[in-house]
C-alpha cells in the first residue's frame, strides 16, 4: 500500500510540473538574427602553416652520436626547423644556446 501511495504522490507532481500551453499556440523559438554575409569570400581565412624544414643529418648535432645511440631520441620543432637529438640531456643542452647549434646545422640550396 505505501509503495501504490508514494508513486500515486509521485506521478501528481510530475503532471503538475508540465506545462499547459493554450490550443492552437505552439512554442516556437524566435528567428535569429542573420548577419549579410559578403558573397567576395570566406568568412575565416586559415593561415597556412609555414613548412617545417626536415632534419638533414643521420647524427645528433650536439653529440655527434647516432639519434639511435641511446633509444631516448628527442624530437622538436624550433623556429620552423625539425631538430633531432639522440638523448634528452643533448636537447637540454641545445635549449640553453640554440644558436651555437643552429650553426653548425648544414645549409640546404633551394
Amino acid at each position: 500500500m505505501k509503495k501504490f501511495f508514494f508513486f500515486a504522490v509521485f506521478a501528481s507532481s510530475l503532471v503538475s510540473c508540465q506545462t499547459v500551453k493554450p490550443p492552437g499556440k505552439t512554442a516556437v523559438a524566435p528567428p535569429a538574427q542573420v548577419s549579410k554575409v559578403s558573397q567576395k569570400g570566406p568568412l575565416s581565412v586559415t593561415p597556412k602553416k609555414p613548412a617545417v624544414k626536415p632534419y638533414p643529418l643521420e647524427k645528433c648535432l650536439v653529440s655527434d652520436e647516432p639519434l639511435d645511440e641511446w633509444d631516448d631520441m628527442q624530437t622538436i620543432i624550433h623556429e620552423g626547423q625539425e631538430m633531432k637529438f639522440c638523448c634528452a640531456m643533448c636537447l637540454k643542452k641545445f635549449k640553453a644556446s640554440p644558436d651555437k647549434y643552429l650553426a653548425m646545422l648544414p645549409t640546404q640550396a633551394p
